[in-house]
């Protein structure tokens, strides 16, 4: 949903929407940066030894 969002901002040729999507870009980097780092930890956490 987020990338067809940025995708359209970044389609319509305003200058406003410049900046909005490249925070979007951010924003979804971060969250996704996120996630990928939680999933790390998890899988550490919980890890069987066998």
């Amino acid at each position: 949903m987020i990338p067809v969002q940025i995708y359209l901002w970044v389609s319509m040729n305003i200058p406003e929407f410049a900046r909005v999507a490249a925070a979007g870009i951010l924003v979804m980097l971060l969250v996704l940066s996120g996630l990928y780092f939680l999933a790390l930890y998890l899988r550490n956490r919980f890890r069987r030894e066998w």
